[in-house]
């Protein structure tokens, strides 16, 4: 869970993908996204050792990763395809790929060349 502050004080939470305010948040309440962003977001996992699973959320407006940690990391676009995955704990920057859409849901997340698959998971 994370909270977003004004003037000192706790005006908004979010969790995952949720959000939400309280009567002290004064910022903009709807954000547009990319219609394709919906299929991207979901719970991914890959048999890899050191880092074997990630989910990806839209939260106003932007993607983000979430870590199995609950670290988190904004997904921003790149020029020419793919996203910039923005980890402050890393020294560059990460790259995200997806692809194979079925049903609306993206099955497959490339991380730096290696390939996550969305898993059924809440």
């Amino acid at each position: 869970m994370r909270f977003g502050r004004e003037n000192g004080q706790i005006v908004e939470a979010f969790y995952g993908g949720d959000w939400y305010t309280n009567q002290g948040y004064t910022g903009p309440k709807t954000f547009t996204a990319p219609s394709a962003w919906q299929s991207y977001a979901g719970h991914y996992r890959a048999a890899h050792p050191w880092f074997n699973n990630f989910r990806i959320v839209t939260r106003k407006g932007k993607l983000w990763l979430i870590e199995p940690g609950g670290g988190e990391a904004s997904v921003t676009p790149r020029q020419g395809g793919g996203f910039d995955v923005a980890d402050p704990g890393l020294p560059a920057r990460e790259q995200i790929f997806f692809d194979t859409v079925v049903h609306g849901k993206t099955l497959r997340a490339t991380l730096s060349c290696v390939s996550y698959y969305r898993t059924f998971t809440p």
